[in-house]
């Protein structure tokens, strides 16, 4: 099995004005790992986006698999939906407020018509994912694969049914995950 991975970050710059001020507590990432059995490619990917709907997450895929020849049906995409971050059309800033972030790499080669409709943020954030996965399949090595499962809990339950009708509120009585499993991906041992 050969592995590649690669990271790039995303948080958009943004200009202040009068009225918004916004501020960066943490770099927002996408990472790519992209696993090849020496037939078949496939790709998992996260990206710290708030979500994402099905038309924009189909057309990404292609914009990906223009960058690096790896089908579409190969590639997982998941978004960690923290509230912290973007819709893919910057809907989480003013709408008057343009991106100024960049991305240096020539990725409108990579973008179909359909990607070209999009506005120049959403085109950016497609090269983001897709320079990112060209790398990692660019860098490509011997690797293992393992799994596990460790005992943690990162949330807690909010839907509770209120006179017969789910809400979001805090259910700390509600059902939990109490654990995470865990794929890794490492250089295997060798004698030398």
């Amino acid at each position: 099995l050969m592995a590649g991975a690669a990271e790039n970050i995303f948080t958009p710059a943004m200009e202040e004005t009068p009225d918004w001020q916004p501020t960066v507590y943490y770099d927002l990432y996408a990472r790519s790992l992209v696993l090849f059995d020496g037939q078949e490619y496939i790709v998992i990917i996260t990206a710290d986006h708030f979500m994402q709907g099905f038309d924009e997450t189909e057309i990404m895929r292609r914009v990906i698999n223009r960058a690096t020849g790896i089908p579409p049906n190969n590639i997982f995409i998941n978004f960690s939906h923290t509230h912290n971050s973007m819709f893919p059309g910057g809907r989480w800033k003013k709408e008057e407020q343009a991106s100024t972030a960049k991305l240096d790499i020539p990725y409108d080669e990579w973008l179909d018509d359909e990607a070209r409709e999009r506005e120049p943020f959403v085109q950016w954030w497609f090269g983001h994912l897709a320079e990112a996965t060209k790398r990692a399949q660019d860098n490509l090595q011997p690797a293992v694969l393992g799994v596990g499962r460790q005992a943690v809990q990162i949330g807690y339950n909010r839907r509770p049914i209120r006179d017969g009708v789910c809400v979001m509120a805090e259910n700390p009585e509600g059902a939990v995950v109490p654990w995470t499993d865990v794929l890794s991906v490492h250089t295997p041992w060798t004698d030398q």
